[in-house]
């Protein structure tokens, strides 16, 4: 599985509460004309259900919640930094639908891996190689990590470290990774100590794509007022032309 998706009933969960559009009549009647909404009209309010559970999508990563209302698991090393801010913006998810459902994915393969990951809380295997290999393949500003000047953060830490910034050059942000690295392995004395081939990352879930049953009843409720009055009044036009005399 490449990418994450969360697809959105359009055409087989929109019962209406019988209640809000006055009896099992009018009830029956607007299932009917639902039912016989142009397959474009069905795709249009498909995409619509879509880009709502990609908006409450949006504020869960802001907020830092679950769907289940529960707050996220912080950061191992940097406890108060945010995590996921950007998972969820809109520039990066795709939405497209039909006249069966409406789904959320994601328009890079490589950030729906990353969401499939935090949403479900999947445990990765890492090992040198490996990670090596993604190190190398880090893109900044569209540039690898061989071409990307180093962060800030890491010309803090070189500074720290009394490294001339001036002499080693050229400097990029893998080079400048693996000079921090192995000067602190060799403060701490560990630079002899056997390195792990291998190893497990755990990743704390971490869940934001979908809706809740509160926000499905919302959206509900959104798409009765959006779509189905119109539909009622419809009807009730219908009903006053019959009952006009002949």
């Amino acid at each position: 599985m490449s990418r994450k998706s969360v697809s959105i009933q359009g055409g087989k969960e929109r019962g209406l509460e019988t209640e809000l559009v006055g009896g099992d009549e009018a009830l029956r009647r607007a299932e009917v004309l639902i039912a016989a909404m142009s397959p474009a009209r069905k795709r249009r309010i498909n995409r619509w259900l879509a880009g709502r559970v990609a908006s409450f999508s949006q504020v869960r990563t802001k907020q830092q919640m679950g769907l289940d209302g529960s707050p996220w698991a912080q950061r191992k090393y940097v406890p108060g930094k945010p995590v996921l801010e950007k998972i969820a913006d809109r520039k990066r998810l795709l939405i497209y639908s039909d006249a069966g459902e409406g789904t959320v994915t994601y328009r890079d393969t490589g950030t729906g891996i990353r969401a499939m990951v935090h949403q479900a809380g999947i445990s990765m295997r890492m090992s040198a190689l490996r990670g090596q290999a993604m190190r190398e393949m880090k893109l900044a500003d569209g540039r690898t990590a061989k071409q990307s000047p180093p962060t800030r953060r890491q010309r803090s830490a070189l500074e720290k470290l009394d490294v001339n910034l001036d002499k080693t050059r050229p400097l990029n942000w893998l080079r400048a990774g693996a000079i921090i690295k192995t000067i602190r392995r060799k403060r701490r004395g560990s630079e002899n100590r056997p390195r792990k081939d291998s190893w497990e990352v755990p990743i704390p879930e971490r869940s934001f794509l979908g809706a809740t049953d509160k926000e499905r009843k919302r959206l509900r409720l959104m798409y009765e007022e959006r779509f189905l009055k119109g539909f009622l009044r419809k009807l009730a036009i219908e009903d006053q032309y019959r009952s006009l005399p002949q």
